[in-house]
């Protein structure tokens, strides 16, 4: 900058208030995550939602505390409920804590979400509320701290709701298809007799696949990878739950690293569309999934739920079991019907 630029420059800024420019500089020098925001849903913001009236024993998938004891794999009462869980409870987290990621609406807000197919995921409406949005959506799996607590390699999935996009907003679900990864396939480059040799390290500027590539083996020159083969996927199932059942959450609260609460949860109230409970979210966590303890997946979390004296009580998820009839009743007999296979709905 010259010393005339220099000069002039300092005369505009000197009619200005001095904190105004120096809160703008900052603004300026600001990253774009810092300026998104994490979701905040209370209940009362969904006014189309109907919970419906609360379940009792004997309505669909709502069972007595006594028959859902008898029937775990893995919960014994003696004197009381007992505290034992197998170790296997611990391995079969991790592994349902892959298919979860961070969702970044980039500029906007962020969420929580998780792969349900090879390539569907699933969060809320309020997170991914249209196909608009959804092009914008970026699911950030691997998104946490390993064992050192040093943060480790995020793999980034993008939107593809042209493929396939579902959503209800009275039942504040999303699901829609992810870009998969185009990966060289190193098999089909060696057919090309042009190719002398072909190097790992080297980049796609680097390799004119055009120059030295046949239509044919053009064709199959990428292989597609899609979220699911890397991070596994979580079955949407039609599960029987209780009153005072034990559950477990993992969520981006905050959009912070990936994190969980175990065990100590409960379900406080079972309603028609929503179940109520005790486990603690922030905001960010809107999307993820809920868990019993054998690590089905009963709801979707979405919202703080009831609050009294100024203390919150509960937090409010979206039945699985409703969202199954809903895509049943939605994509039956319809060109989308193949979703449904896919996502291992009868």
């Amino acid at each position: 900058m010259s010393k005339t630029d220099y000069e002039q420059l300092k005369g505009i800024l000197e009619e200005f208030d001095k904190k105004t420019v120096l809160k703008v500089l900052r603004e300026q020098e600001l990253d774009i995550e810092k300026l998104q925001q994490p979701i905040t849903k209370k209940a009362k913001d969904f006014p189309d939602i109907k919970l419906g009236p609360k379940s009792k024993v004997g309505d669909k998938n709502v069972v007595s505390n006594e028959a859902y004891v008898a029937e775990s794999k893995i919960e014994r009462i003696i004197g009381g409920e007992a505290d034992f869980l197998p170790v296997h409870f611990l391995e079969c987290g991790w592994n349902f804590s892959r298919p979860v990621a961070r969702v970044r609406i980039p500029g906007y807000w962020w969420g929580t979400g998780f792969i349900v197919s090879r390539s569907l995921f699933m969060t809320n409406n309020h997170v991914v509320p249209t196909k608009a949005i959804g092009r914008l959506a970026e699911a950030e799996f691997n998104y946490q701290l390993d064992h050192d607590a040093n943060p480790t390699p995020k793999d980034t999935f993008y939107g593809d709701p042209d493929s396939f996009f579902r959503t209800n907003p009275s039942l504040d679900y999303t699901i829609m298809r992810l870009k998969p990864h185009r990966l060289f396939n190193l098999a089909a480059l060696a057919q090309d007799p042009r190719i002398r040799y072909f190097s790992r390290e080297q980049s796609r500027e680097e390799l004119d696949i055009r120059s030295i590539a046949t239509a044919k083996v053009r064709a199959t020159i990428y292989l597609s990878h899609h979220a699911g083969d890397s991070w596994g996927h979580i079955p949407l199932v039609d599960k029987a739950m209780t009153v005072d059942q034990r559950l477990n959450i993992i969520q981006h609260p905050r959009t912070r690293y990936k994190e969980v609460c175990l065990h100590d949860n409960r379900i406080t109230e079972i309603y028609t569309n929503a179940i109520h409970y005790r486990t603690d979210t922030e905001p960010g966590s809107s999307g993820s999934p809920v868990f019993d303890n054998e690590w089905e997946l009963l709801a979707i979390h979405h919202a703080a739920g009831d609050q009294h004296a100024g203390e919150w009580l509960d937090n409010e998820g979206m039945r699985i079991d409703r969202i199954i009839d809903d895509l049943q009743n939605s994509l039956r007999g319809t060109s989308e019907e193949g979703v449904l296979t896919e996502l291992g709905i009868p």
